[in-house]
């Protein structure tokens, strides 16, 4: 664990332990009557608890059967003998990469995959007979085993010939919990499509369908909440012990211990006060700003043509004063929970503009990545911030290209405003870490982007035998299609390289070439590349 994280969890330990010692002090009396409301409130807690788990499962297969029914739709456009056409398959693989919770797409004939999104997995599969057939026309088959994938049991669903393949225990497992038990079954069969933790035949033997109040087994060991699917064929019950409840009353009842109430809300009151503000994450990271500990690297973007150093990545760094580095991956997010990541990339700009001015009024040309955050791009200040950079640096040199990830696109009203204005002073947007998160295909196309940056997730799998391996290459030509440049980070072998160089992506980013650097060592390794 980082220094940073130990040096603040130590400290709220610390405090998280006198608080409890003071919040025993805080218990009033009245703690008889207290109980009953605790356990009414307790009920009603985990009831709601449960309603939200089912409700989360519901919502999830409504998405799911929506997303299936747009794929049969999409597929359907294709005449049966162009099911298996170079196109249909291109269709295939884009659904599937799409998220949700289908995991490949293909076509039957006799019960067989004829082709399909993964074909090394999927062609060629005998199903056999349907386990189910619906009335619309849908065919269920399940415990389907892969023979890739020992131990898992899949779902498979077909309409028109067109099937898509679930992993059931994906809807549920989501929202499990150790003390919870989950489970899709459908109504008429009473047959559990998939479930997680205990399940018990007479939790559902009297269940006729329909909103039907939580109840309290039998023996009195589990609280149980059964909601049926809009369609009322299916429905999700979820489950926890009664001693969850039993648990939460204790917990309710050991704050009224009547010991010195007006004494220890003040004690805890200042406890609190410290814990939150002297030593957080927030007042660390502001005092990381005020002492100056944030830095930035560069590192060399290349075009593999010519193997010239064309560009570069600012990266924010932070050495704290005795020397610790802290990952960016644990302080950026820290900085976006506590607001202070516009305060941090005001400063990254100060800091481009210091250390970066000289090489570009040298290479007015050279491309310079500069990431803003979500927050970043729902402020029309950060407009003005990278206005005052430019003005300081010099009008004309220097070609800026501002990256950002999906989710700092969420917000599409607002940052789509903010990017037009960024583009307005010559600038260039970047998508940054595609389908890694937040991912849709609606940005790449609501957007006016001018570069798609491919994660190194994708290119570590480049030219190996992973399953994965293909997903660069529908990025690539979905990039392709949108007329976007690519940036393809983390190369790491000379293979990755020509791989992606063949497959049309020009510039990289990864230590084959360099490391990040500072700026004097940078300026360095472009006037010899």
């Amino acid at each position: 664990m980082n220094n940073l994280i130990n040096k603040i969890f130590s400290k709220r330990y610390t405090f998280f332990y006198l608080a409890n010692f003071v919040g025993i002090l805080l218990v009033s009396a009245s703690i008889f009557s207290a109980l009953m409301l605790a356990r009414h409130q307790a009920e009603e807690k985990e009831i709601s608890r449960l309603d939200s788990l089912n409700a989360n499962v519901l919502e999830r297969m409504q998405k799911t059967s929506e997303q299936f029914a747009h794929t049969v739709k999409s597929l359907s456009m294709f005449p049966p003998d162009q099911a298996c056409s170079e196109a249909s398959i291109g269709s295939m693989q884009q659904i599937a990469i799409s998220g949700g919770l289908l995991q490949a797409i293909g076509y039957l004939k006799d019960n067989q995959f004829a082709c399909s999104s993964q074909a090394g997995i999927l062609n060629g599969l005998d199903l056999g007979t349907p386990g189910i057939v619906e009335p619309g026309g849908v065919r269920v088959w399940v415990d389907i085993t892969l023979p890739k994938a020992p131990g898992r049991k899949y779902l498979v669903i077909e309409r028109n010939g067109y099937a898509a393949v679930l992993l059931p225990i994906d809807a549920v497992d989501f929202y499990a919990s150790p003390n919870t038990s989950i489970g899709l079954f459908d109504i008429k069969s009473r047959f559990f499509y998939t479930s997680k933790g205990l399940i018990k035949a007479e939790w559902i033997r009297a269940y006729q369908g329909g909103v039907e109040p939580a109840f309290i087994d039998e023996k009195k060991e589990y609280l149980v909440s059964i909601r049926p699917s809009p369609s009322g064929k299916t429905a999700v019950l979820a489950a926890i012990p009664t001693s969850e409840i039993s648990r939460s009353v204790l917990g309710f009842a050991q704050i009224l211990i009547p010991l010195g109430i007006f004494f220890a809300l003040g004690l805890s009151a200042i406890i609190i006060y410290l814990a939150r503000h002297r030593y957080s994450a927030k007042s660390e990271l502001a005092a990381a700003l005020k002492n100056d500990e944030f830095y930035l690297e560069y590192q060399p973007i290349i075009d593999l043509r010519t193997k010239a150093c064309i560009g570069a990545e600012a990266l924010v760094r932070w050495r704290q004063s005795d020397g610790t580095l802290v990952r960016p991956d644990l302080f950026i997010p820290l900085a976006e929970e506590s607001g202070l990541i516009r305060q941090i990339t005001k400063h990254v700009l100060d800091l481009i503009t210091r250390d970066m001015a000289e090489l570009l009024r040298r290479y007015p040309d050279f491309h310079l990545g500069i990431n803003l955050s979500s927050a970043d791009l729902q402020s029309e200040e950060t407009v003005q911030l990278l206005e005052t950079m430019i003005s300081e640096i010099g009008p004309g040199k220097g070609r800026f290209v501002i990256e950002a990830t999906e989710r700092g696109f969420l917000n599409d009203g607002v940052a789509q405003k903010v990017v037009n204005s960024i583009r307005n002073l010559g600038m260039q947007v970047a998508i940054d870490d595609f389908g890694t998160g937040y991912s849709s295909l609606s940005y790449l196309t609501k957007f006016e982007l001018d570069f798609l940056k491919i994660d190194k997730t994708f290119v570590d799998v480049v030219g190996t035998d992973a399953v994965t391996s293909h997903v660069a290459f529908h990025i690539i030509e979905m990039a392709k299609s949108l007329n976007l440049k690519m940036v393809a980070e983390g190369i790491e072998t000379e293979t990755q390289a020509a791989i992606l160089l063949e497959r049309g992506v020009v510039y990289v980013q990864g230590w084959l070439f360099a490391k990040s650097m500072s700026p004097q060592d940078l300026m360095a390794y472009v006037d010899s590349h």
